[in-house]
């Protein structure tokens, strides 16, 4: 196999790595923002805590809608076309959302969030295998998965504070210069077609028919679900559990969320470099285990609050780095011309999790007024992702070392 074509001289690499941990943070840009400053936001709006999971949601449901058609969209336009297409859409719904004067709009506003989530797994994914010779590829792959944590991190170290001095629309906007980055270092450094053999695009009447894909997709794809929801509802909640329930100040309850990004960010890289040489189900059911140890951590910090930070250590070194074993499995096992459709089939998975998980996490919180039973409610799903992982791992284990 002929070894891929970067621009960029020696730093291509890196410069690639870069691109796809901004497309893939970009793409929930919009949810991250909300998320850090939704102590002022549900001021302001006078929005309900359900209210707030039902915009952070949105964007999640609609790319649940469109994962598959936009994993086949990757596949036809390829990967650098589909990140410019991306770094459009998220950098487009931070602005809009920042705009947005009402509750609607903002709804509104975030589905173009969803669009560009659409495309996040798929595009990178392809690109990843387009570019990189097996063997090279993890550790990228961990970079470029930890593109969302490296946004959350930015969103809650920065944006609490930028919103105090200029207000939280202003803070929400700025942060669309990191799709304007992003958009520049893809073209400055991808070529505009893969030059790997496996990326080749034949003509339409010389491509080989969809293939089946394999049976692990089923399984990974349902833990995918039940990780996504717990993980989508802990970012979504963390912060306003922090400032209501343990007493933190909006900065404080923000930084929650900037140390999930931090951490989770450098647990991505980790796990990256482990994903090419360890089992993936069995790594899959110990960070199944490790999620389910981090929310018993988070709840108990109602009565001690230093354990608030044992729980988002946990979480993020486990839950948050789920996706990275799940997308080398991928990678690993699938064909590059079948890789952006299976890629959108694990993602509508994951966007259902996501979509339901702060859903029903605000909603019972609402019910109950308490975060007591929220938090049970995601004992209930790691626990189900823990006997789910272990299904899988009896299963797919003489076939899966991904």
């Amino acid at each position: 196999m002929p070894a891929p074509v970067l621009q960029g001289g020696g730093g291509g690499r890196g410069a690639l790595a870069g691109s796809l941990a901004l497309a893939m943070g970009v793409a929930p840009l919009a949810n991250l923002s909300i998320a850090a400053l939704s102590p002022l936001i549900v001021t302001d709006l006078g929005i309900s805590t359900a209210q707030v999971g039902l915009l952070l949601v949105i964007p999640h449901l609609f790319t649940a809608t469109i994962a598959a058609q936009g994993g086949r969209l990757t596949d036809r336009w390829g990967p650098r076309h589909s990140l410019l297409v991306l770094f459009a859409f998220g950098g487009g719904a931070v602005l809009a959302t920042g705009l947005a004067p009402t509750f609607l709009w903002m709804a509104v506003a975030l589905s173009l969030s969803g669009a560009a989530q659409s495309l996040s797994n798929p595009a990178t994914n392809h690109a990843v295998v387009s570019y990189l010779p097996a063997g090279q590829r993890g550790h990228t792959l961990g970079i470029k998965q930890s593109g969302v944590q490296l946004c959350q991190f930015l969103v809650g170290a920065c944006l609490p504070s930028v919103a105090v001095w200029y207000g939280w629309r202003t803070a929400i906007m700025s942060s669309a210069v990191l799709a304007g980055i992003g958009a520049v270092l893809t073209i400055r450094v991808l070529p505009a077609t893969p030059r790997t053999e496996s990326s080749r695009r034949l003509p339409r009447r010389d491509r080989p028919p969809p293939t089946p894909l394999p049976d692990f997709v089923r399984w990974l794809t349902a833990y995918a679900l039940l990780i996504g929801c717990g993980v989508q509802a802990t970012n979504a909640y963390l912060p306003l559990y922090a400032f209501s329930d343990i007493g933190f100040d909006p900065v404080a309850a923000g930084a929650t969320a900037g140390a999930l990004g931090g951490l989770g960010m450098a647990a991505r890289v980790v796990w990256g470099r482990w994903s090419e040489q360890l089992d993936a189900p069995s790594s899959l059911l110990f960070i199944a285990c490790g999620a389910l140890v981090g929310v018993l951590a988070l709840l108990g910090a109602r009565h001690t609050w230093w354990l608030i930070w044992v729980g988002v250590s946990v979480h993020s070194f486990t839950a948050l780095a789920a996706n990275v074993v799940i997308m080398m499995t991928l990678v690993r096992r699938i064909r590059a011309g079948d890789l952006g459709r299976a890629s959108g089939v694990l993602s509508i998975g994951m966007y259902v999790g996501f979509t339901s998980g702060p859903l029903l996490f605000g909603l019972i919180a609402d019910l109950r007024a308490s975060y007591v039973p929220s938090w049970a409610f995601l004992i209930i799903v790691y626990v189900l992702a823990i006997l789910t992982a272990a299904h899988g791992r009896r299963r797919a284990r003489p076939v899966l070392t991904g």
